[in-house]
C-alpha cells in the first residue's frame, strides 16, 4: 500500500516538474516573439522616419547646389580688360545646357568694365543661359556690380567672404581758362557726366537690392562710405540666396 502511495506521489511530482519546465520554454518562446516584434517595430519607424527626412524638403533650404563648386568662369584680382576677355572667354566655352557658375574674388577695379560684365550677364540670361554666381573671400565695388546682373536666388557666398558697396566714383581735375561760355559748357559737361554715373549707380543699386529688405534710401546712405557686409549678414539682409 504505501509502495503504491509513493510511487503516485513520484509520478505526480514528476508531472509537476515537466508541466512547470514545459511552462518556462513556452514563456521564453513567448518573449522571443515579442521582442522580435518590439524590434521589428522601432527598426521600420526608424527607417520610415529616415525616409522621410530624407526627402522632406527644407523650410528655408539655404545650401549651395552642387555646381556652385565646379565654377566654368573664375575671376581673381583687379576688375579690368583682362578680366572682361576672361568672362568673354569663359562664356564662350562653357556648357549652355547645364548652369553656369562665375566665381569671383576681386578688391574692386574697373568701374565701366564691371559694368560692361554686368550687362553680358544680363544678355545670357535673357537668352536662355543659366547663370549663378559664386563670390569667395572679398567682393568689392565693381565686383557687386558683377553681383547685382545676378538674381538674388542665383547669388552665394563663400562663408568668411565680405561685400563691399560704395558710390560711384570720379577722378577729374577741372581747371577753366578762357571766356566765360567756354567754361560754362565744360562745367556742363561734367555734370552730365555726375548725373549719368548715378543714373546707372542707382540702377545697379536696384538690381543688387531686389527682394532683400534694404530700401534705395538705405543703400544710398549707406554707401556714402564704403558699406561693408560680412557674408552672414549679406543672408540677413537677403541679398544672396544663402552660404558655403
Amino acid at each position: 500500500m504505501n509502495k503504491n502511495v509513493n510511487a503516485k506521489l513520484k509520478m505526480a511530482a514528476a508531472a509537476d516538474k515537466a508541466a512547470a519546465k514545459a511552462g518556462r520554454a513556452a514563456a521564453a518562446k513567448v518573449a522571443a516573439k515579442v521582442k522580435n516584434n518590439a524590434s521589428a517595430s522601432v527598426s521600420a519607424n526608424v527607417s520610415a522616419s529616415a525616409s522621410s527626412s530624407m526627402h522632406a524638403p527644407a523650410a528655408d533650404d539655404t545650401r549651395a547646389p552642387a555646381h556652385i563648386f565646379d565654377p566654368q568662369i573664375r575671376l581673381f584680382g583687379e576688375i579690368n580688360d583682362e578680366s572682361f576677355w576672361a568672362f568673354t572667354e569663359g562664356l564662350h566655352k562653357a556648357a549652355t545646357d547645364k548652369p553656369i557658375t562665375l566665381e569671383l574674388s576681386t578688391p574692386g577695379g574697373d568701374a565701366d568694365v564691371g559694368k560692361r560684365i554686368a550687362e553680358d550677364v544680363r544678355i545670357a540670361r535673357e537668352r536662355g543661359h543659366d547663370l549663378w554666381f559664386s563670390g569667395r573671400d572679398s567682393i568689392y565695388s565693381a565686383g557687386v556690380t558683377i553681383m547685382a546682373a545676378f538674381p538674388r536666388d542665383r547669388r552665394f557666398l563663400s562663408r568668411w567672404s565680405v561685400l563691399m558697396i560704395h558710390e560711384r566714383q570720379m577722378d577729374k581735375e577741372l581747371k577753366l581758362k578762357g571766356p566765360m561760355r567756354a567754361s560754362e559748357q565744360e562745367l556742363a559737361q561734367v555734370q552730365a557726366q555726375v548725373e549719368m554715373a548715378l543714373r546707372v549707380q542707382e540702377r545697379s543699386w536696384q538690381s543688387l537690392i531686389k527682394g532683400s529688405n534694404i530700401s534705395l534710401d538705405e543703400i544710398g546712405e549707406r554707401a556714402r562710405c564704403a558699406w561693408y557686409l560680412p557674408a552672414e549678414e549679406a543672408l540677413e539682409r537677403r541679398l544672396i540666396a544663402g552660404l558655403y
